[in-house]
């Protein structure tokens, strides 16, 4: 009986040393799954980042560059035309105010045309309703016709 309870114990705590390895190796995979997901996510987060520096820099850069050769052209034009500072602020005005009234002529005249179309869908809606306003009376005041002659 004793041998029986000995192999009995070694049995069982050969199972549990056998759970327990696979438990540790399941465990382990699973830490070098998220070990690895983690890694992924942040050289994803990260190559994000370097898409967005790469693209920020050279945009600073040619708008940096742009101003730079704006202001060139506008000392140039001043120069040339041997304009006041004040003579080339009226002047720029005078362009802003020309391409302010040039678009809100525009905006205008698309807003008469979309008022227009409007309307026109409008009177077509009020013209149906009418004809079929008018066929229902019509058709009305013949049935009262027939039956009054009818029944006298």
């Amino acid at each position: 009986e004793m041998g029986v309870q000995v192999e009995t114990a070694n049995a069982n705590r050969l199972a549990a040393q056998e759970q327990f390895n696979v438990s540790e190796g399941n465990a382990m995979k699973q830490f070098v799954a998220s070990v690895n997901d983690a890694r992924e996510r942040f050289e994803t987060q990260l190559r994000v980042q370097i898409d967005q520096s790469n693209t920020t820099w050279p945009r600073e850069i040619n708008t940096a560059n742009t101003a730079l050769e704006n202001e060139a052209n506008r000392v140039n034009a001043q120069n040339l035309l041997n304009l006041s500072v004040q003579a080339q602020n009226n002047l720029w005005q005078r362009y802003r105010d020309e391409a302010s009234w040039i678009f809100q002529m525009s905006e205008n005249a698309t807003q008469r045309e979309h008022e227009l179309g409007m309307l026109a869908m409008e009177i077509a809606n009020n013209q149906d309703v009418y004809d079929t306003q008018l066929r229902n009376s019509v058709a009305g005041e013949l049935g009262k016709a027939a039956i009054g002659a009818i029944f006298g």
